[in-house]
């Protein structure tokens, strides 16, 4: 068959100088029994001392067939051994046979059904799979399925979903993408759907995977993530007009706002002292003292002692420039938008209020309504008049949270690039018209969103209102349980949230406007 490949003259004759060796006595696997054989390949193993490794294991499997006591199991583990580390040498003309004999011997003694066939069926499907042999490696990952699926619960659905991954992906590189587009799907609910899971990596696999096949099979590998890119672009750009026609994706939006806040983080950490410059007016812009020493988390009279510093500097700031300059100068505007900025990161949002009010009726005088200044300043009032009502009476959580409709997740899946992965994944099938898919994946998404960035990150604002979106799409508009007027709602308090926070960020760069 083309799967194998016969070894090389050089591995025959090593093999044979090492059979020879052993069977003189001068091995330390020799003569000691298979276990102590078995052991000393897998410190050759370890040491990838492969051809060492091959004699140890030759040796086990001839002492295990002529030792009265061993059984079944031993034999399978013996004939298993000696089959990968044949592969790991190349070696697959042995190393096939070898499995295939390994799961006639656990057939026999626990039966063709038995999930101890499941792990020597997938080493075996890899091999084939690897080598390009679609055919065969199919028929066996498909018998793995079948085995999981009517295996007695206990794994919690890790296993199922390890050979429904190894299927659809044996389906995907044979070009068999309306097979294996559901299996996906089904491997990512199994997996999110585990109480606990060691590790990510097959998750992170079946979500990518996932959304490259829906690329590829739909065509949406030129379009969707073009588009996406391009709506990150326009985000970031004030300037550029909005993209009409196709909706644009809220969670992209969210995530070019979350490009700019770590490029916040990086302007405000170590020795910062803020950022210079000149104003609209051409005025110097003040330059706020360098805060040294801060340390990740500060303690609150540490914090504050800081932000009372920030206060003193701003309030001599402003009573320098209106005696120098005036008290409708913009530079006397600038400087109370900085205090107001202080204010607002510390809670004191009438303080902050009254600052931007100053602020704004200056900006207006000097640069007329339509200026950039005026804008960003009557946003913030805009921003703290909502908050009052949010603070006062609005949501104290989520929506949807306070509704028990949030899905546990295990704890390895609570990643923000696994939750990223879920949101591009709702979009996809979301504009290929799988609503059910859809609502399972941003509901997934909205919930690692969450876990990852709490409650105020415009990260999880986008999630919400492209789950929104979908729910409205479904005809979940309103009424009890989750709809799209409750996550529209709780998006628009968790966005006021995250752009005070943004504001305090900007204070902390001195970029307050």
């Amino acid at each position: 068959m083309s799967y194998i490949r016969p070894r090389s003259n050089t591995a025959l004759v090593f093999s044979s100088v090492l059979a020879l060796f052993l069977q003189t006595g001068h091995s330390q696997a020799a003569g000691i029994g298979w276990r102590a054989g078995l052991e000393e390949g897998d410190r050759r193993m370890v040491a990838k001392e492969y051809p060492l490794a091959e004699g140890c294991f030759r040796q086990a499997l001839r002492d295990v067939k002529r030792d009265k006591t061993s059984g079944a199991d031993d034999l399978a583990l013996c004939q298993e051994k000696l089959a990968a580390v044949l592969y790991k040498q190349d070696i697959v003309d042995e190393s096939v046979p070898l499995y295939l004999q390994c799961l006639k011997t656990l057939e026999r003694a626990h039966g063709k059904e038995s999930p101890l066939l499941l792990p020597r069926l997938l080493e075996l499907g890899y091999i084939y799979e690897f080598d390009g042999n679609y055919k065969p490696a199919l028929s066996v990952y498909e018998r793995a399925v079948a085995i999981a699926e009517n295996a007695p619960a206990g794994s919690g659905g890790l296993e199922l979903a390890q050979c429904k991954h190894r299927l659809a992906r044996a389906l995907y590189k044979s070009g068999n993408f309306q097979k294996a587009e559901p299996l996906y799907f089904s491997c990512i609910t199994l997996l999110l759907g585990c109480k606990t899971l060691s590790t990510g990596d097959l998750l992170e696999a079946c979500l990518s995977d996932y959304g490259d096949l829906l690329e590829k099979s739909y065509g949406l590998g030129k379009n969707l993530p073009s588009e996406v890119r391009g709506e990150l672009l326009r985000d970031r750009l004030d300037s550029l007009p909005k993209k009409a026609g196709v909706p644009t994706s809220n969670f992209a939006t969210a995530v070019s706002i979350k490009l700019a806040e770590k490029e916040d983080a990086a302007f405000a950490g170590g020795a910062e002292t803020g950022a210079g410059g000149d104003t609209e007016d051409g005025a110097h812009r003040s330059v706020m003292p360098p805060l040294r020493g801060l340390k990740t988390t500060p303690d609150p009279a540490a914090l504050e002692a800081i932000n009372r510093q920030r206060i003193d500097f701003y309030e001599r700031m402003i009573a320098i420039d209106i005696k120098t300059l005036g008290a409708e100068h913009p530079s006397v505007a600038r400087d109370l938008c900085g205090l107001a900025a202080i204010q607002m990161s510390a809670g004191n949002y009438e303080a902050a209020r009254q600052l931007f009010s100053r602020a704004l009726k200056i900006y207006e005088g000097v640069y007329g309504d339509d200026a950039l200044l005026v804008q960003r300043t009557r946003s913030m009032l805009d921003l703290l008049n909502d908050e009052r009502a949010t603070d006062d009476g609005g949501a104290a959580g989520l929506g949807f949270t306070a509704s028990g409709n949030l899905p546990s997740l295990p704890l390895a899946a609570q990643k923000l690039d696994t939750a990223i992965r879920l949101n591009y994944l709702a979009l996809l099938t979301y504009s290929l018209g799988k609503l059910p898919e859809s609502e399972k994946l941003y509901s997934w998404a909205a919930t690692d969103m969450y876990l990852t960035t709490g409650e105020n990150s415009v990260l999880m604002a986008g999630t919400l209102k492209d789950y929104a979106r979908l729910l409205r799409s479904l005809g979940k508009v309103s009424g009890p349980g989750l709809s799209a007027e409750m996550l529209e709602a709780d998006a628009g308090v968790v966005l006021k949230r995250a752009l005070r926070q943004r504001v305090a960020a900007e204070q902390a760069r001195g970029l307050a406007p």
